[in-house]
């Protein structure tokens, strides 16, 4: 990922190396004179090349805590960026305003901000000038070098002519460049959608974006449409459901938009701020689009369960606006995060529906600590994920396979293991390493045993798999129905989705990482005795391929290990208060019918 030249180049007078994370003119004609000078000094490091420099010791081992200070400093300069928006420009306190494509400027600072971090904690106390492309906004980028200039000495120059250098495997980004979303300019004034004159339900539903591909995430849908009528509907859906009058629509939007220009020409000119008033207008077509929508279908409740970080709280605010109840159910059961920054460490912990739904007190506590929510009254309830629902009902029903060969293999005597696999590079949390650490504790033990693959994205854990000679069946993506069968359950990592898979079936779980401060000054609750307890209950459950190969050697210690994590991970279950809770259907169906 990061490209480290002539760490003894003489810069500015000073024997400071020069790190670049871009590709620019000055870099290749550096690689060119480099790789005639001497060819073989060209070595594969972390997915890219260094030059001239050795590496001390591989990838930093960096913990979850540390990972969360990496997001809440990006999403911090986002929330700067735009409180600085906002002071320059003559806004009404109730206009709308995004930075343009905020959720991936925020992405994309981010990951400078890792790559600097990595830097610093392979070689601590050292300087290095850091070569970048920009985030995507100036304010944001002005902001990122200022605060290592300060903290650390270290210069950040964004070279606006280059391009990111993406590497592959452990620290692989999703970078984009930014864009203005032109569906706001766009759809509203297409085809209006037609309403079904059969359907008088005042309900509406923004289902899950995989609702069609997977059973799992359908489940709430199934449910709740059983004692309720829904109009089915998506985020981009407001803008055809809400442009039957396209007169008023374009008066409205033409008449906000000139007094937008008006009250701000010469600052927009002065400080080059177009694609921000264009962000501005386009947040306000989408609200005009939502609130007639709300109003023509005679809407009185809308519940979501997909995620959509620009568009779902402009749809809550026109919702307020309307009296209409707004309900956000979140699959995602989180991460532990730092102390020092609870619940305004990450993006998707920003949104204010009428009620909030999750599963485990972890998530509660989260949503609970982010001070907009407290000021915007929004009620959080813990409630049953319906994945785990689905996922017993597949057990019961016996309907997890359909293949005789591959349930034949869940119904033999070997040993089953289910491991849950993560995404690469987004959180930094698991490496290459760890898949190979683990598949290998799996490889040697003398116990016949089968893995069953959960991936959220192809990754190195099927890359790895396939050459290991185990025998493993891959499992569909958000159904753990098949962990029935598993005797226990590896979590590479932090997965919300292994514990709830151990959690269905009562499986012991176990987390996975050759990083030794993986759980280090990690914040599960913000009550220290609380958290010590269940970071007590994590350390127990937590193995590196040293440890695993012994506790699942032979028999008598794997009969040992299964004991020991089984208490452990029932324990773990009671303090995410899992247990004896309502079904996320039941609780919706309470708030929507008024029992």
């Amino acid at each position: 990922m990061i490209k480290k030249i002539c760490k003894n180049n003489k810069l500015n007078n000073q024997n400071i190396p020069v790190i670049y994370s871009c590709y620019n003119l000055n870099l290749i004609i550096k690689l060119i004179i480099e790789f005639f000078k001497n060819e073989k000094s060209l070595k594969n490091i972390l997915g890219t090349k260094r030059f001239d420099f050795h590496c001390e010791k591989k990838y930093p081992d960096i913990s979850i805590a540390e990972i969360e200070d990496f997001e809440y400093l990006a999403f911090h300069f986002i929330l700067v960026a735009k409180r600085y928006y906002r002071k320059i420009l003559k806004l009404k306190t109730n206009d709308i305003f995004g930075i343009p494509d905020e959720a991936q400027n925020c992405i994309n600072i981010r990951y400078l901000i890792s790559l600097v971090e990595i830097n610093l904690k392979s070689i601590p106390k050292s300087n290095f000038i850091f070569h970048c492309c920009s985030s995507g906004n100036k304010i944001v980028d002005e902001l990122f070098k200022r605060y290592y200039l300060r903290k650390y000495l270290i210069k950040i120059k964004i070279n606006k002519i280059s391009v990111i250098i993406k590497p592959s495997k452990d620290l692989d980004f999703d970078w984009k460049s930014l864009s203005i979303d032109k569906s706001s300019f766009t759809k509203p004034f297409l085809k209006t959608k037609k309403f079904n004159t059969f359907n008088n339900s005042n309900k509406g539903f923004i289902h899950h974006k995989n609702l069609k591909k997977s059973q799992a995430y359908f489940k709430l849908t199934k449910d709740l449409s059983i004692s309720n009528e829904f109009v089915s509907l998506d985020y981009l859906s407001m803008y055809i459901y809400g442009n039957r009058n396209k007169l008023n629509l374009i008066s409205n939007v033409l008449i906000f938009s000139i007094n937008i220009f008006k009250n701000n020409i010469f600052k927009i000119i002065k400080h080059n701020l177009l694609s921000e008033i264009l962000e501005i207008i386009s947040c306000k077509i989408y609200y005009f689009c939502c609130v007639n929508t709300i109003n023509s279908l005679k809407l009185k409740y809308i519940v979501c369960s997909y995620i959509s970080f620009k568009h779902e709280n402009i749809l809550f605010q026109a919702c307020r606006d309307t009296n209409v109840l707004s309900i956000f159910y979140d699959f995602s059961m989180g991460f532990p995060v730092n102390k020092n920054y609870p619940g305004n460490s990450q993006i998707d912990l920003i949104r204010n529906p009428n009620y909030l739904i999750t599963f485990g007190s972890q998530r509660c506590e989260q949503y609970k600590a982010v001070k907009r929510l407290k000021s915007e009254n929004v009620e959080i309830k813990n409630a049953l994920c319906p994945q785990i629902e689905f996922a017993r009902e597949q057990s019961k029903n016996k309907k997890n396979s359909t293949n005789k060969l591959d349930l034949k293999k869940y119904k033999s005597s070997r040993l089953k293991i289910s491991i849950f696999d993560s995404l690469y590079g987004f959180n930094y949390h698991i490496k290459e390493e760890d898949v190979i650490s683990c598949l290998y504790s799996l490889k040697i033990s003398k116990l016949e045993k089968i893995v069953l693959v959960h991936n959220k994205r192809d990754g190195f854990l099927n890359q790895h798999i396939q050459n290991s000679n185990l025998i493993y069946i891959s499992q569909e993506k958000a159904n753990f129905s098949n962990s029935y069968y598993s005797d226990f359950i590896i979590s590479l990592g932090f997965q919300g989705a292994a514990i709830k898979a151990a959690f269905s079936f009562n499986k012991p779980i176990i987390f996975f990482s050759e990083n030794k401060k993986f759980f280090n000054d990690s914040y599960f609750f913000f009550n220290k005795k609380k958290n010590d307890k269940i970071l007590s209950i994590i350390k127990k459950l937590t193995f590196n391929g040293e440890k695993l190969i012994k506790s699942i050697s032979i028999q008598s210690s794997y009969n040992k290990f299964n004991s020991k994590i089984s208490r452990n991970s029932k324990e773990l279950f009671s303090e995410l208060s899992l247990y004896n809770i309502d079904s996320a259907s039941s609780v919706i169906n309470k708030i929507i019918n008024n029992k």
